[in-house]
């Protein structure tokens, strides 16, 4: 088949697809008004037809369930899930990894990186909230740098009282 061949109607489309013998050898060409589901845009997609965006069309009250009786309810399961099983490589040396289960108190390297980042995910919501009023408490090291930084600028105010009386 030469690609002259291959050129059909979008109703010619929803007919091979409706009858399985659409196939990604098919160009589409559209009229100025055609419009495809979004349900059968999918589906083309599958079979590797590429439909622009502005011809798919979308009506939600089309879609749902004229039986079901209630209040339609969005679920957020499918995020939750996913969320809980991100999967990702990481190279650590042994003492990373002893450091993760001695901090984390478990054994599964996955259950402690896990338990590890969430913690340090609450941490860090928990320093945002003190940033926003509560002072912070500093560790060892802040309280080291910021007493030099404070003994040295007040050197620099002696010298320069100093110079200035010098000076007068």
């Amino acid at each position: 088949m030469n690609s002259a061949e291959n050129k059909i109607t979008l109703a010619i489309a929803l007919e091979m697809l409706g009858s399985n013998t659409l196939t990604s050898s098919h160009v589409i060409v559209y009229e100025d008004e055609d419009k495809i589901e979004a349900t059968d845009a999918i589906k083309m997609g599958h079979l590797g037809i590429d439909v622009p965006e502005d011809r798919i069309t979308y009506n939600d009250e089309e879609v749902q369930d004229d039986e079901f009786e209630g209040d339609w309810e969005e679920i957020k399961s499918d995020l939750e899930d996913y969320y809980r099983k991100v999967n990702v490589n990481l190279n650590l040396n042994y003492d990373t990894i002893s450091w993760i289960i001695k901090t984390t108190n478990c054994e599964d390297l996955e259950e402690a990186i896990s338990t590890l980042l969430t913690s340090l995910h609450e941490k860090s919501l928990s320093n945002d909230k003190t940033k926003k009023g509560v002072r912070r408490t500093w560790t060892t090291r802040q309280n080291k740098a910021a007493a030099i930084f404070s003994a040295n600028r007040k050197k620099n105010t002696s010298k320069k009282r100093a110079n200035n009386k010098i000076k007068r």
